[in-house]
């Protein structure tokens, strides 16, 4: 089987697996990169590459930054490219399936958490805002920047699972007036 060959197989291999599950074509410029992606319910998604000429490789997949952050190893078997469609949903299903499910379901409460982190930021991003005269909020990467008008400093504000990292520059009296607006956050629920 050649690595173009795989993404028709893919998508007949999606017809048998169980409902929820559909073949993602890449744009065109990522066709032969990546594998053939198969879309599954609440996020779950599985690659199907040609290791061989006739030996695939099946993994269930996450995110890129979710692998590198916490070095998640993604479930994987091999099988037979020449099983057929229908059998090989069912070696998915049976093999690949079970394996995947307890490592997805982690990246999913690292996803609430994330979501919850962000609602936090935005929330105390949102009061020295106002705190700081119409600071604007920005996002990189998890953490949040709070861009002020350059004669006021600056602050930069990243929170974590059970953390909060503020670093401001100004003034004496402005960092005093932080200070005390932070004194009024009531205590993260754990």
């Amino acid at each position: 089987m050649k690595a173009y060959e795989v993404h028709g197989l893919a998508e007949r291999i999606a017809q048998h697996l169980p409902a929820g599950w559909s073949y993602e074509r890449p744009d065109d410029r990522h066709l032969y990169e990546y594998g053939a992606p198969v879309q599954g319910p609440e996020g779950r998604r599985i690659n199907i590459h040609v290791e061989q000429e006739a030996r695939l490789s099946i993994a269930g997949t996450f995110p890129e930054d979710y692998r590198h952050s916490y070095g998640v190893q993604e479930p994987r078997i091999y099988a037979s490219a020449t099983k057929g469609p229908e059998r090989l949903a069912a070696e998915i299903v049976r093999r690949l399936l079970p394996a995947y499910e307890k490592p997805f379901q982690r990246w999913k409460e690292r996803e609430r958490q994330g979501e919850e982190e962000r609602r936090q930021q935005d929330h105390a991003a949102a009061v020295l805002s106002e705190a700081l005269g119409g600071a604007v909020l920005q996002r990189d990467r998890g953490d949040c920047y709070l861009a002020i008008p350059r004669e006021r400093g600056g602050v930069h504000l990243g929170a974590g699972p059970d953390r909060l990292r503020l670093e401001f520059k100004g003034s004496l009296s402005e960092i005093r007036q932080l200070c005390e607006l932070i004194a009024t956050f009531p205590p993260s629920p754990r």
